[in-house]
């Protein structure tokens, strides 16, 4: 018998201050539908939904932030928007106070491409079923 593994996680909104130890720290939104763990095939949805509820618009983006994103000589994240445009944001990934093995960075974009927010889903560990 073969077991399946799968995922969860947990969204938390990144703050937009700086802590007292110099990181960004995390909270719950205030929509607490978004607040429960999800199975990792729900996060690309539920993403896109709490980016449409964010800005109170549809057609919003997200973009999660790998090793592979580019920085820009600015020291900019370079957000890859299609037809050779792309949104630059501010890198802050190295002062997110979260674990980096445990968890994944998202930006949120809203669909004028005019405001961003930092997303973090962290690991809340792994199913498994057969």
């Amino acid at each position: 018998m073969k077991l399946s593994t799968m995922k969860t996680y947990r969204l938390y909104d990144v703050s937009e201050q700086l802590d007292e130890h110099g990181h960004y720290g995390l909270a719950a939104f205030s929509d607490t539908a978004y607040n429960e763990v999800i199975d990792e095939e729900e996060l690309d949805e539920t993403l896109f939904q709490l980016a449409d509820v964010q800005f109170g618009q549809s057609g919003c983006l997200h973009f999660e932030i790998t090793d592979d994103t580019e920085t820009a000589k600015n020291g900019k994240l370079c957000l890859d928007l299609g037809d050779n445009d792309w949104l630059e944001v501010r890198d802050i990934v190295d002062r997110i106070n979260v674990a980096p093995d445990e968890s994944r960075l998202f930006v949120l974009v809203n669909a004028t491409c005019t405001e961003y927010q930092w997303v973090a889903a962290l690991s809340e560990g792994t199913v498994y079923s057969d």
